[in-house]
């Protein structure tokens, strides 16, 4: 047989290459996309995100870069949180929440507080702020003005 080795088909698997180094300590899998969007709806950061799956925030980041599945999640999950948050606000807005109807009228609507005085530039109104009252003199300006009603 010499050279000639038999022409048997041989019966070891050809062993698949070792990539060598630590296994990675997140896959893809739904259930970590599933972990992943939902941290992006609370809008959490890569560091609070990193602590929530156990691993490092640069680790987290990693991952996010390699796995476009994980980034979409996340990105995906921040804007439905934002969607959220606004549908909120809105709901508490139209429920009569006068505070909420005014900021979202400042950051929607472009309204803003307004403080103008008009008159000549050269000649400006003078504003003075009274000093303030004492509770007593409040009382007694209260009670004087009620007895000028009757």
């Amino acid at each position: 047989m010499g050279k000639e080795q038999s022409k048997r088909p041989s019966s070891r698997r050809k062993k698949e290459k070792n990539p060598g180094g630590r296994p990675p300590k997140l896959q893809p899998d739904v259930r970590t996309l599933r972990i992943i969007r939902g941290l992006g709806e609370i809008n959490a950061t890569h560091a609070e995100a990193a602590a929530v799956l156990g691993i490092s925030r640069q680790t987290f980041e990693t991952f996010l870069g390699k796995h476009k599945k994980a980034e979409e999640a996340f990105e995906t999950g921040k804007a439905q949180g934002r969607i959220s948050l606004r549908r909120a606000q809105c709901n508490a807005a139209l429920a009569g929440n006068t505070t909420m109807q005014i900021w979202l009228g400042k950051q929607l609507l472009g309204q803003k507080d307004k403080h103008e005085f008009g008159g000549d530039p050269d000649h400006p109104i003078k504003h003075h702020h009274a000093p303030a009252m004492t509770v007593k003199e409040a009382a007694e300006a209260y009670a004087a003005l009620i007895r000028g009603s009757r």
